[in-house]
């Protein structure tokens, strides 16, 4: 068994920054996600893990932030085009069958190093960050990407040897030297060959500090002067190797071939046919292929109208959606009704306001099963006060939990993410509402969506 730990923030950073822009055909953004996957694809290849975590930072401050806000303050932000690809990174692991894990409070670094801990496993660490060589050890090997994302090195204890280091040396010298990418100050004054001699002769800083009388002159004077900035440094280049993760017996992590069949949809989706072949994928299942066809017709009468609600409600099950001059209604996956408007009272269209009020009359029935694509502005479109509101079944608000953050503007855009009929938007909510709540149950987050993130829709 072998345990494979990603710090996927700064692979896929790496990633970007090797690769040329890359779009696919409807404008998204996908360099990273392509020299990520690209990466990947190598190292599940050559290192041949059965667990993989992919470990991500919060977007938030870390224990370390709240005790120093200047801790990485010298950073640029992440690029817009970047940041666009976290989310389906995440969502595209997911669906090979890879764990993501992140931590608020603690950055990826803590969780590689408390997973490291605690496997019984050989593992390996991938990363373009230089501070996880402290976690090196007889168990644990860092594959470290030099430059790119094809130069990398392979660091054991006896490769650190070699250069004169030890793992623990790596934050004795981070604590005299300070670190400039993560702001760590260390010891004004003491450059990486002082620091570095330094810590080749006392090992530690706090053996170096009992034999401070050993070293003479200005740089005595340096060394005094900066100890409690050292050992700050030493507290913030130290990476947490006991973080409050739920790990369990590390079964969560298992990976395995053939990859489900829902990353290669998603592969394909990106227009990633080079990366496809370099996978097996599992033939797709039942529930992985809801048909796109359905059946499209028009009501253009209030009675015609009427009728078909009472269908609605005869099966317990409604799906709509208002966009401009048309009202898209279901109530099955594969039958979509397009009901066309007209604020022109003399028009021959059915009005506006017709077709509110009778689609209000089933939704506030709390016996019936509502689907909708963004509950709030739903309740804006019927001025319903908070005694009125209705319970349904948010499609925007799922896909923002299920593909990890990602943001649909409009419907159709998530009909065409999922391969499903942008014609037949109600029908296409109701299959999609099967399909991210499975993708929910699998990642764990159904509970933050029904408990959560749900009943904030109408405060």
């Amino acid at each position: 068994m072998k345990l494979l730990l990603l710090d996927s923030n700064s692979l896929i950073n790496r990633a970007f920054y090797a690769l040329p822009t890359l779009q696919d055909h409807s404008g998204r953004y996908t360099g990273a996600l392509y020299g990520f996957v690209s990466m990947l694809s190598k190292l599940i290849k050559s290192e041949r893990p059965t667990h993989i975590v992919a470990a991500f930072d919060v977007h938030q401050p870390t224990f370390r932030h709240l005790r120093y806000d200047g801790y990485k303050a010298k950073r640029h932000p992440m690029p817009e085009e970047l940041k666009a690809q976290v989310p389906a990174m995440k969502e595209l692991l997911q669906a090979m069958g890879i764990a993501v894990v992140e931590l608020p409070g603690f950055e990826a670094d803590d969780i590689i190093g408390t997973l490291a801990a605690r496997s019984d496993m050989p593992t390996v660490i991938v990363s373009g960050d230089k501070d996880v060589l402290q976690l090196v050890s007889d168990k644990t090997t860092v594959l470290h990407t030099k430059k790119g994302i094809t130069d990398v090195i392979r660091y054991t204890p006896e490769v650190l040897r070699e250069e004169g280091l030890t793992p623990g040396g790596i934050i004795e010298l981070k604590s005299l030297m300070g670190d400039h990418s993560d702001n760590i100050p260390g010891v004004p004054g003491v450059g990486e060959k002082t620091a570095l001699d330094l810590v080749l002769k006392y090992g530690t800083i706090e053996n170096l500090y009992a034999h401070i009388d050993e070293i003479k002159g200005k740089m005595q004077e340096k060394l005094l002067t900066g100890r409690e900035s050292a050992e700050f440094s030493h507290w913030l280049a130290t990476i947490v190797t006991d973080a409050p993760i739920d790990s369990g017996d590390f079964s969560a992590y298992r990976f395995s071939e053939p990859l489900p069949y829902q990353a290669k949809k998603l592969m394909d989706g990106y227009e990633f046919r080079k990366l496809t072949d370099r996978f097996a994928f599992a033939e797709p299942v039942a529930d992985e292929t809801v048909s796109a066809e359905c059946e499209i017709s028009e009501i253009t009468d209030l009675s015609a109208l009427k009728a078909f609600i009472k269908t609605c409600e005869e099966k317990n099950k409604i799906a709509f959606y208002v966009s401009d001059e048309r009202v898209d209604i279901a109530c099955e996956q594969d039958k979509n009704v397009i009901v066309r408007y007209s604020y022109d009272l003399f028009g021959e269209t059915l009005s506006y306001d017709d077709i509110l009020r009778e689609i209000r009359a089933i939704v506030t029935d709390k016996s019936i099963q509502t689907v909708v694509f963004d509950l709030k502005n739903n309740y804006r479109l019927f001025e319903m006060d908070q005694k009125e509101i209705f319970s349904a079944q948010d499609i925007m608000l799922m896909a923002y939990i299920a593909d990890c953050g990602a943001y649909y503007e409009k419907p159709q855009e998530l009909l065409t993410r999922y391969g499903l009929n942008e014609e037949g938007i109600a029908s296409g909510l109701l299959c999609l509402e099967g399909l991210l709540r499975k993708k929910m149950v699998q990642a764990n987050s159904l509970r933050v969506y029904e408990e959560i993130e749900l009943p904030l829709v109408p405060v």
